[in-house]
């Protein structure tokens, strides 16, 4: 008997492989399994538009016919083109400390993106980097956010021992809402009043064309980001329901003249929700949940930018003072926000004076091909 990796090609693979962290991690206490929908829709091209513009290509590690670990390659063309650069990625990632496994998985999804003409392998990303990214690096007692990973500390030594190379650190952070909102303004400034600048809830089911406002919005003001890779309407639709990203009352726009020039997206923690009802297994776990979810004080914050032209002048306070105002009316008392970069100053900065703390970091890697 040896170490294999083979191709998913049925069914029972493709179970076997959404399924396999369920089984690694189920004594692990900080794991927070995801809803197992969730996972299906990600991966079904006819519920995920990603699919359009990608092609993806999973693998298992067998060893004894166990399974002892997998992973998946990407190759994104959409990135590709706006990128222009031949990069593919890697995702989903789950195995046991070894070092042999982890090199025969990283080696079958390096030869899959060679045949295909990559020649520089990223991520994780599973499967898009819009969707969970990154390796925990710290914190490794704290179940993460909704819509972050969460692996053992062994991961790093895996990636770090087969030749990746750190690209940057993504950090989530936690403060009271007491705290965030003695560290920022309230109500509106007098130059936004000058430029006519208003800030209002997001209201996708009411408002007539609110996602394509939103989607707008979003991709203009993510001008210049490391992760910056335009999406359609209908794979931004897609996202923001598998992530849900928009949460009624919680996620704000700003606009200049009915223009928009800044987006908050926010929603409850429900992580913090599934955590507490990991155990109780279905139906009565699921039960469970909805109670659990109206209990959650937690806020998640998934994304805060502010078009170029508008950055530095108050708008992004401005739409974190309308959540702030919201998230006291709702009885929320603690706001947590992901995937701030290691390089972005003034969210640190921010974030500083707010006396947050930090409770996990996500690496991004990369490797040659």
């Amino acid at each position: 008997m040896s170490l294999s990796v083979i191709s998913v090609r049925s069914r029972r693979e493709e179970k076997a492989f959404l399924q396999f962290p369920f089984q690694l991690y189920r004594r692990e206490p900080a794991f927070v399994p995801p809803l197992l929908d969730d996972l299906r829709r990600l991966f079904d091209p006819a519920r995920n538009p990603f699919y359009g513009h990608a092609v993806i290509e999973m693998f298992l590690a067998l060893w004894n016919g166990n399974i002892v670990g997998r992973i998946a390659a990407v190759v994104d063309h959409n990135y590709i083109e706006a990128r222009r650069e031949l990069v593919g990625s890697l995702g989903y990632f789950v195995a046991v400390n070894d070092l042999d496994v982890a090199h025969a998985l990283f080696n079958s999804a390096s030869h899959w993106l060679r045949k295909r003409d990559i020649r520089k392998m990223l991520g994780p990303f599973s499967p898009s980097l819009n969707d969970e990214r990154g390796v925990l690096i710290d914190n490794f007692d704290r179940p993460p956010l909704l819509g972050l990973p969460w692996n053992p500390p062994y991961y790093q030594a895996l990636y770090e021992n087969s030749v990746f190379h750190k690209v940057l650190d993504l950090a989530s952070y936690t403060t009271s809402l007491a705290d965030l909102t003695a560290s920022i303004p309230s109500g509106s400034s007098e130059s936004h009043h000058k430029h006519n600048i208003t800030i209002r809830r997001l209201n996708v089911k009411r408002v007539p064309g609110e996602w394509e406002t939103l989607r707008e919005t979003y991709e203009h003001s993510r001008a210049g980001r490391w992760d910056a890779v335009p999406r359609s309407a209908m794979e931004f639709k897609a996202a923001a329901k598998i992530r849900r990203l928009v949460e009624p009352g919680l996620s704000f726009i700003a606009e200049q003249n009915g223009v928009g020039i800044g987006v908050l997206l926010a929603s409850p923690d429900l992580n913090v929700a599934l955590h507490r009802v990991r155990r109780r297994g279905f139906p009565f776990g699921m039960l469970n949940m909805v109670w659990q979810r109206r209990k959650v004080r937690r806020i998640r914050i998934e994304y805060l930018g502010v078009v170029e032209e508008w950055r530095r002048r108050g708008v992004g306070r401005a739409l974190l003072a309308g959540l702030v105002e919201e998230g006291r009316k709702r009885n929320f008392t603690e706001i947590a926000t992901a995937g701030i970069a290691d390089y972005d100053q003034a969210a640190l900065h921010l974030l500083s004076k707010a006396g947050a703390t930090s409770i996990g970091t996500y690496r991004i890697y990369e490797r040659d091909v």
